[in-house]
């Protein structure tokens, strides 16, 4: 008979759900410390934009009404006036959806991975390192998609192909929550497992499988 304590499979998964669900927890005031943590992070790696376009990160209070957390405002340094006051357009994104649901999705299945801990931690450096470089890049794909001429910025010129495929990242990584979860998956298996690993796994699970 098929028994749990055999199934590392089964472990794998109830480690998992353990760690994720403290992971996703709404603990008090960790939506608005990630937020500015966001908003720090967006600022440094897209600073040297600041040459060329006005890009600012704001924070803002989250309610159950209005889950949009992390504010960009983005102007065109070419248009300020005499007075510094030049047309700008404001993003809002919500960045525990954008950020941290496929972080902590990618932590919690590394963590559970029965895998010595030196590979553990190996891939959990290398995870985070991608993770946050596709969060960036889904950022920058959101100002890109909003500062041509369509939104008064004229930052970027964009054809009509350049824009509907700008247009079409951006619903899809930052409106929708599930390709983020889906990327989060393949960088967990990417920095996980070698071609050895498929093999143990595939021999293990078939050890267990539930006498007839």
């Amino acid at each position: 008979m098929f028994r749990l304590r055999h199934s590392p499979v089964a472990w794998f998964l109830l480690r998992f759900v353990a760690i994720y669900g403290l992971l996703i927890a709404p603990w008090p005031g960790w939506n608005a410390h990630y937020a500015g943590w966001m908003a720090d992070f967006g600022s440094t790696l897209l600073s040297p934009l600041n040459n060329r376009w006005i890009v600012r990160f704001e924070t803002e209070a989250r309610t159950p009404a209005r889950p949009l957390d992390l504010r960009i405002i983005v102007a065109n340094p070419d248009r300020v006036t005499a007075s510094g006051n030049a047309p700008a357009v404001v993003l809002e994104l919500d960045a525990r959806g954008i950020g941290w649901v496929p972080t902590a999705l990618l932590i919690a299945l590394i963590l559970a991975t029965p895998l010595p801990w030196s590979r553990r931690l190996g891939a959990l450096l290398g995870g985070l390192a991608a993770i946050h470089a596709l969060i960036l890049f889904s950022i920058g794909i959101h100002l890109l998609s909003h500062s041509d001429a369509s939104s008064g910025l004229s930052l970027v010129t964009l054809s009509p192909w350049g824009k509907m495929v700008a247009d079409g990242l951006d619903e899809t990584l930052i409106t929708q929550l599930s390709p983020g979860l889906v990327c989060a998956v393949l960088l967990w298996v990417l920095v996980s497992f070698r071609r050895t690993d498929w093999r143990l796994l595939w021999a293990a699970s078939r050890k267990n499988v539930p006498d007839r």
